[in-house]
Formats: C-alpha cells, structure tokens, sequence
C-alpha cells in the first residue's frame, strides 16, 4: 500500500510542482502589474519607507488572488490531464481580472472622495487593513464561484460572473450596512486612522464573506434555485454575525462594549473582537454548507 501510495505521488508530482508554479506565476505578474499601475516605487514604499497599511494592502491582494485560485489545484493530472493546467490558467485569469476590477472598486468605497492609497502613503494604515478585508473576503468568494458543475460551459461562465459579482455587492453592502449601524463611527475611525475600526469592520468583512462563500459554491441547478440559496445565505450570515455582535457586548468582552473599543481605541479588543467573528463563521459556514 504504502508503495503504491508512494509511486502515485513520484507520478504526479511534476505536474503537481508545474500547478504551484503557475499560481506563483500568477502571483508575480499581478504584483508587477500593480507595480506599474501606481505612479510611485511600491517596493520602495513598502521596504524602504516601511509602509504598514500599503503592505497590508498588497499583501491580501496576493493572498486573495491565491485564495480564489485554491480550488483550481484540486484538478488531478491523472484524471483530465493536461486539462488540469488548463483549468488552472483559465480559471486563474478570471481572479487575476476580478480582483484588478475590485481593486478599483474598492479604493473609489473605503473612503469615498479620498485617494485610499494615497491616504496610506501619509500613514493611515486602517486603510490598508480595511482593503485586506475586502480583498480577502473577495477572494474567498471567487474560490466559491469556481467550485461546482453546470449544464455547459457558457453556463457555467454565466454563473461564475453573475454569483461573484452578487458576492462583491453584499460584501460592498455589508461594508455599507456596518457605518449605518455605528452612525458612522466606522467611516469616520478609518477616515482618521483608527485601527480599532479597521480591524471590526475587515473581520466582519471576512466573516460574511467565509459564509456568503457557501452560497456561491456548488452545482448550478437553475438560476432561480441558485439566487435563493445565495438570498438565504446572505440573510443567515449578516443576522448570525450581529447577533453575536450583541452577544459579545453581554458575554464575552465583559467590563467593555463594543461602542467603547471603538470610543476608547482598544486595539488589543478590536482585534479580539474582529478575530472572533471570524471564527463564528466557520462554523456557521459549514452549517449552512450541510443544509444546501
């Protein structure tokens, strides 16, 4: 047995080690690219100028693009072939653009009428932590769009761009939501730097997004059953993570509030509080997962 095992994996493990290096392929050219886009030295501004919120910031681009890339790797060698480094290319040129898209997108919503990056670039390192929210959430969701058969392959594009691009909204929405919720203590905490902020709204980002990923994922079975269970698990992910956002203020952040982390400027708690909801959606995802 164990010599069977061991000559499957000598087998493979060229085009195994090829998939790896494509998405570190992949990963070099979208940070080259971003590289070029800026009208200033990226590398210098994160290694010599020491740059905190910049390297937040590109970072999670590299591990959201990544991310989005995982479930390309599961295609085997020995069960398509050559169709698994094609799979992998292909559906890795769909998070490189979806993610170069976001990245617009998302420097025009972190704080609206103020360039995100430049705001970095002067030190607002909330920023850079509030984008590796979005991105890391983002790349999450495009994992899910790419797990799942469908009908045909026009189909299947469809759904991928379509459920992706739901995706982006709620957690656009979410992003939305949280400011009306807190009166807009978490725009004006960014706006001003407050990593307290920051770090409550990026794991509630990355929380919902861990759940919204289950209703991304999955066979296509029709578009009106496909937008429901994404419906559903939205409703189920944003109701779940403010209830136990309230839990939080009676159970387990016991002297303090969640108002006054972010009135004080409690780091440590913020970022407790940010690691948390991040776990609560684990399980809930994995729930929700099992009932769809």
């Amino acid at each position: 047995m164990f010599l069977d095992t061991a000559r499957d994996y000598l087998a493979n493990w060229p085009i195994a080690a090829l998939q790896v290096v494509v998405v570190a392929a992949f990963v070099a050219a979208f940070w080259y690219l971003v590289n070029a886009l800026t009208s200033f030295d990226d590398n210098a501004e994160i290694i010599s100028r020491g740059n905190t919120g910049y390297m937040v910031q590109r970072l999670s681009l590299s591990a959201a693009l990544v991310v989005g890339m995982l479930n390309s790797l599961e295609y085997r060698f020995d069960e398509i072939g050559w169709g698994a480094v094609t799979n992998l290319l292909v559906e890795g040129a769909w998070v490189f653009v979806a993610l170069l898209v976001a990245r617009v997108v998302v420097d025009k919503i972190v704080l609206l009428r103020v360039d995100n990056v430049q705001a970095m670039r002067e030190g607002n390192v909330a920023v850079g932590v509030v984008e590796a929210g979005f991105y890391l959430g983002l790349g999450l969701i495009l994992n899910g769009s790419l797990i799942g058969s469908s009908p045909s392959w026009q189909t299947g594009l469809a759904s991928t761009v379509v459920f992706a691009v739901l995706g982006l909204a709620v957690v656009i929405g979410v992003y939305f939501l949280h400011d009306v919720v807190t009166r807009g203590v978490i725009r004006r905490g960014i706006a001003a730097g407050s990593l307290p902020a920051a770090f409550e709204i990026a794991g509630i980002l990355v929380a919902v997004s861990l759940v919204v990923r289950v209703g991304v994922a999955g066979d296509f079975t029709g578009w009106g059953a496909g937008l429901a269970a994404f419906a559903a698990t939205v409703l189920i992910a944003v109701v779940t993570l403010y209830l136990f956002r309230f839990l939080i203020d009676l159970v387990v952040l016991r002297g303090v509030t969640v108002a006054s982390i972010q009135r004080d400027g409690q780091v440590v708690a913020a970022g407790l509080m940010s690691g948390l909801f991040v776990v609560v959606a684990l399980p809930v995802a994995t729930v929700v997962a099992a009932q769809l």
